[in-house]
Protein backbone atom coordinates (compact mmCIF):
# COMPACT_ATOMS: atom_id res chain seq x y z
CA UNK A 1 0.00 0.00 0.00
CA UNK A 2 1.31 3.36 -0.88
CA UNK A 3 0.94 7.11 0.96
CA UNK A 4 -1.63 8.72 -1.88
CA UNK A 5 -4.45 10.38 -0.80
CA UNK A 6 -8.17 9.54 -2.44
CA UNK A 7 -7.79 12.96 -4.08
CA UNK A 8 -4.51 11.60 -5.43
CA UNK A 9 -5.55 8.62 -6.98
CA UNK A 10 -8.71 10.04 -8.14
CA UNK A 11 -6.48 12.80 -10.10
CA UNK A 12 -3.94 10.04 -10.96
CA UNK A 13 -7.50 7.83 -12.31
CA UNK A 14 -8.02 10.42 -14.82
CA UNK A 15 -4.21 10.31 -16.65
CA UNK A 16 -4.65 6.42 -16.08
CA UNK A 17 -8.10 6.44 -17.91
CA UNK A 18 -6.86 8.52 -20.57
CA UNK A 19 -4.05 5.75 -21.76
CA UNK A 20 -7.58 3.27 -21.21
CA UNK A 21 -5.38 0.70 -18.66
CA UNK A 22 -6.91 -2.02 -17.31
CA UNK A 23 -7.34 -2.58 -13.82
CA UNK A 24 -4.37 -4.62 -13.07
CA UNK A 25 -2.00 -1.97 -14.98
CA UNK A 26 -3.17 0.77 -12.42
CA UNK A 27 -2.89 -1.02 -9.85
CA UNK A 28 0.98 -1.83 -11.12
CA UNK A 29 1.51 1.40 -11.40
CA UNK A 30 -0.28 3.27 -8.16
CA UNK A 31 1.83 0.13 -5.90
CA UNK A 32 4.93 1.05 -7.73
CA UNK A 33 4.77 5.18 -6.56
CA UNK A 34 5.00 6.47 -3.11
CA UNK A 35 5.05 9.91 -1.91
CA UNK A 36 8.37 12.23 -1.38
CA UNK A 37 6.24 14.95 0.12
CA UNK A 38 3.08 17.17 0.40
CA UNK A 39 3.42 21.03 0.80
CA UNK A 40 0.75 22.91 0.97
CA UNK A 41 0.49 26.69 -0.77
CA UNK A 42 0.45 29.61 1.55
CA UNK A 43 -0.79 27.43 4.44
CA UNK A 44 -2.89 29.75 7.03
CA UNK A 45 -5.53 28.72 9.71
CA UNK A 46 -5.69 25.11 8.17
CA UNK A 47 -6.28 26.34 4.59
CA UNK A 48 -3.94 26.41 1.76
CA UNK A 49 -4.16 27.95 -1.57
CA UNK A 50 -3.14 24.53 -3.41
CA UNK A 51 -0.54 21.81 -3.00
CA UNK A 52 2.50 20.25 -4.15
CA UNK A 53 2.66 15.96 -3.96
CA UNK A 54 6.29 15.20 -5.23
CA UNK A 55 6.87 11.43 -5.77
CA UNK A 56 9.83 9.51 -4.85
CA UNK A 57 12.18 8.13 -7.92
CA UNK A 58 10.13 5.91 -10.21
CA UNK A 59 9.95 4.35 -13.79
CA UNK A 60 5.63 4.32 -13.22
CA UNK A 61 4.95 5.24 -16.57
CA UNK A 62 7.05 2.89 -18.54
CA UNK A 63 4.23 0.77 -19.95
CA UNK A 64 2.95 3.53 -21.67
CA UNK A 65 3.53 5.05 -25.03
CA UNK A 66 3.76 8.76 -25.44
CA UNK A 67 4.06 10.41 -22.48
CA UNK A 68 4.16 14.02 -21.76
CA UNK A 69 5.39 16.07 -19.90
CA UNK A 70 1.89 17.64 -18.06
CA UNK A 71 -1.50 16.45 -17.59
CA UNK A 72 -4.20 18.68 -16.61
CA UNK A 73 -7.31 17.74 -14.61
CA UNK A 74 -10.41 19.94 -13.17
CA UNK A 75 -12.77 18.93 -10.24
CA UNK A 76 -15.80 20.49 -9.27
CA UNK A 77 -15.89 21.80 -5.55
CA UNK A 78 -18.94 24.12 -4.65
CA UNK A 79 -17.44 25.34 -1.50
CA UNK A 80 -15.53 27.45 -3.45
CA UNK A 81 -16.23 30.86 -4.82
CA UNK A 82 -14.47 29.72 -8.25
CA UNK A 83 -16.73 26.66 -8.06
CA UNK A 84 -13.66 24.79 -9.70
CA UNK A 85 -9.93 23.42 -8.77
CA UNK A 86 -7.11 22.71 -11.04
CA UNK A 87 -4.27 20.32 -11.06
CA UNK A 88 -1.35 19.48 -13.19
CA UNK A 89 0.35 16.10 -13.24
CA UNK A 90 4.00 16.67 -14.30
CA UNK A 91 6.06 13.87 -15.55
CA UNK A 92 9.23 13.26 -17.11
CA UNK A 93 8.79 11.46 -20.68
CA UNK A 94 12.96 10.40 -20.55
CA UNK A 95 12.13 8.17 -17.42
CA UNK A 96 8.51 7.77 -17.75
CA UNK A 97 8.28 8.82 -14.08
CA UNK A 98 5.84 10.62 -12.15
CA UNK A 99 7.40 13.74 -10.63
CA UNK A 100 4.70 15.92 -9.26
CA UNK A 101 0.76 16.71 -9.18
CA UNK A 102 0.02 20.65 -8.68
CA UNK A 103 -2.91 21.60 -7.12
CA UNK A 104 -4.16 25.01 -6.93
CA UNK A 105 -7.51 27.25 -6.31
CA UNK A 106 -8.38 30.20 -8.62
CA UNK A 107 -8.38 33.76 -7.10
CA UNK A 108 -8.34 34.26 -3.22
CA UNK A 109 -10.08 30.61 -2.89
CA UNK A 110 -8.60 28.77 -0.03
CA UNK A 111 -9.63 25.15 0.53
CA UNK A 112 -9.21 23.27 4.11
CA UNK A 113 -6.30 21.27 4.02
CA UNK A 114 -8.15 18.31 5.99
CA UNK A 115 -10.86 18.50 3.10
CA UNK A 116 -8.16 17.68 0.55
CA UNK A 117 -6.27 14.79 3.04
CA UNK A 118 -9.76 13.15 4.27
CA UNK A 119 -11.34 9.99 2.79
CA UNK A 120 -14.62 11.32 1.90
CA UNK A 121 -13.88 14.96 0.38
CA UNK A 122 -16.59 17.11 -1.59
CA UNK A 123 -14.47 17.44 -5.04
CA UNK A 124 -16.08 15.60 -8.51
CA UNK A 125 -12.76 15.12 -10.65
CA UNK A 126 -12.56 15.28 -14.30
CA UNK A 127 -10.44 15.76 -17.04
CA UNK A 128 -10.56 18.44 -19.01
CA UNK A 129 -11.08 17.91 -22.84
CA UNK A 130 -8.00 16.72 -25.26
CA UNK A 131 -6.13 16.07 -21.68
Amino acid sequence: MNDLTTLELEILSVLFSFYRLKTEEVRLIVDSIHVKDRIFSSPKGGECSGFYTHFKDNVALERLTDVRSEYCVQAKFDQLRSGEMGFVIFCDPARKSLLVIEGFLYGDDRVSMDELLKDEHSLSVYALPGM
